[in-house]
């Protein structure tokens, strides 16, 4: 039985890195020199799949992760969730896992620009921060015995998620990137969650956050500021620092109108990255890019994207610029390869290259 694409050791190795999929019985590889991960069985020496989803290799594991599988996180992902419920000193908030992750009170940024241990105080007013049904943005700190998460948004670009929409693709499909906070050309920022959910929002200007600084700062001077606004300001005299910035960025966007043109360009942001979960491709900021500049070209009205085929045809161009770009990639890399062998060639003495070629 034959793999997908995969005959040869030498073309194994690069075909694993190229999220090939796979239905139950393909062979992925052959067994020796690679680890059995989740998902697959070893079967006659070889690498087996035993469900349907897309290969991911790590060094020399080699598993494979079903389609319509639930988020199983990792220390450090960043997520996106939605609480489902404010207990005792902690929320509860499901972020597509097999049960609900816990976000600790003390885990919790409070915008106050110190860290302080939680007083009962706290523990009456957590629905002040954060209630059934809010969106937040947190990374995973631990896991539990039971394999239940616990949350960590300690840090000033975590926290409340407001003034902006969620849009949710399968897991499998976020890459891990450099950064999880991006903002797009278009002028829209976006939280890729590894558990598939996505946040969609506004971007913040310089320009706005040197206006909200000024203010708070003046407001400080006529000593009628809150903690909050005395650290803004207080950061602000020596020039913002990243925490001091990311927190007063946080406020700008959940207190500012959301304008119509603004409203209209995070629409057809999330509707790409819908597009691009409906074709099962990965969601990256290039891609959803992509996709965005090809709905600007061809003149899409946004209330056409959610068409299947509207969708299908701007994936089709998608998928053609890169198999472009790959064929680019490819004799670039040939010619390369040739102008070494020539060097290589040229740069060995006469007698060894007869016998090599002799051999």
């Amino acid at each position: 039985m034959d793999g997908p694409g995969m005959e040869t050791d030498a073309g194994l190795a690069e075909a694993l890195t190229d999220n090939v999929i796979v239905t139950p019985g393909d062979v992925i590889c052959r067994s020796a020199g690679f680890v059995r991960g989740h998902g697959t069985f070893v079967r006659e020496a070889m690498l087996v799949a035993s469900v349907a989803g897309v290969v991911h290799r790590v060094n020399r594991v080699v598993s494979v992760r079903p389609v319509g599988s639930r988020y199983v996180g990792e220390v450090g992902d960043v997520v996106v969730g939605r609480v489902t419920e404010v207990a005792a000193k902690r929320w509860r908030v499901d972020v597509r896992g097999r049960q609900d992750a816990v976000l600790l009170l003390s885990g919790l940024h409070m915008g106050e620009g110190t860290q302080r241990r939680m007083t009962a105080e706290d523990q009456l007013g957590m629905r002040k921060h954060l209630q059934e049904g809010d969106l937040v943005c947190a990374d995973v700190h631990t896991f539990f015995s039971d394999g239940g998460m616990s949350l960590h948004a300690r840090s000033a670009q975590y926290g409340k998620l407001q003034n902006g929409c969620a849009v949710s693709v399968p897991p499998f499909l976020i890459q891990r990137l450099a950064a999880h906070f991006v903002t797009l050309p278009c002028g829209v920022d976006i939280v890729v969650g590894m558990n598939g959910v996505i946040w969609v929002a506004e971007s913040v200007s310089d320009e706005e956050l040197e206006a909200a600084a000024a203010a708070e700062e003046a407001a400080a001077r006529a000593g009628s500021s809150s903690s909050s606004s005395s650290f803004a300001a207080t950061h602000r005299s020596r020039g913002l620092s990243s925490a001091a910035k990311a927190s007063l960025r946080r406020r700008v966007a959940a207190e500012r109108e959301v304008t119509a043109e603004a409203r209209r360009r995070v629409a057809r942001v999330r509707a790409c990255i819908a597009a691009l979960g409906w074709a099962l491709l990965a969601v990256t900021p290039a891609h959803i890019m992509a996709l965005y500049s090809s709905a600007e070209a061809a003149g899409t009205p946004l209330v056409s994207l959610s068409d299947p085929a509207v969708m299908a045809e701007l994936v089709r161009g998608l998928g053609e610029e890169e198999e472009e770009d790959e064929d680019e990639d490819e004799s670039g890399a040939a010619a390369a390869a040739g102008a070494d062998a020539e060097f290589d060639s040229a740069s060995v003495p006469a007698p060894v290259v007869k016998v090599a070629a002799a051999l």
